[in-house]
Parts: structure tokens; sequence; C-alpha cells
């Protein structure tokens, strides 16, 4: 807890008084944000758990993919929470492609 703060909204709002937007990983919840001070969240997809190192890294590359490309906090934020889900549920290891996040991308890359 980096703000010492207890209530999710309330250390939110503490990062971002700082700087820029800030998301809070959940783990099996999923992660939460802030959108116009109202604490939004987006569940982790129910998967069956193989392995969860690397979950974190997993949702941090389909955030910042998802950012990278344009999209809005909140699908980048869906398109984390689901990346990570699914890349945990794999064995051997694999990562989704955009089709599997179900997040249209433009020019037919998948």
């Amino acid at each position: 807890r980096w703000t010492g703060l207890e209530r999710i909204e309330d250390a939110l709002a503490a990062l971002e008084a700082q700087g820029p937007r800030a998301v809070v990983k959940l783990g099996p919840e999923g992660a939460a944000w802030l959108d116009a001070g109202a604490l939004q969240r987006a569940p982790s997809p129910a998967e069956r758990v193989i392995d969860t190192i690397g979950a974190g890294d997993a949702f941090n590359a389909g955030l910042l993919a998802a950012l990278q490309r344009g999209y809005p906090l909140e699908t980048a934020v869906r398109a984390g929470t689901r990346t990570a889900a699914l890349a945990i549920a794999s064995d051997p290891r694999r990562y989704p492609s955009w089709a599997e996040l179900g997040i249209p991308v433009a020019g037919g890359e998948g």
C-alpha cells in the first residue's frame, strides 16, 4: 500500500493527484481505476488457474498494448485482465491474440 489508505478509491485519487492516471491490480478480483472520480472495476474472467507466475506481467502487457493502440483506459484494463486470465490458464504458457481478447482491431492484425 503505497499510499497508506485503505479504500481503493482513496488510494487511486492520492496517486492520481501526484501524476498520471493509475490502475490497481487486484489479482483474482481483476483491476480498478477512477473515471471522473468514480471507482470502476474490470473483473478477472473466470479461468482455470494453472500457474500464476507472470500474471502481473501479462496484465501489464495487455493493458499497455491496448493503450499504445489508442484504446480508452476501460478497454485497456479489460484487455489486461483478459490477457492475464488466459495466460495463467495455459499450459504450456501462451498469450492471447487480439481476437481472443474480443477487442476489435483495425487493419485486420491479430
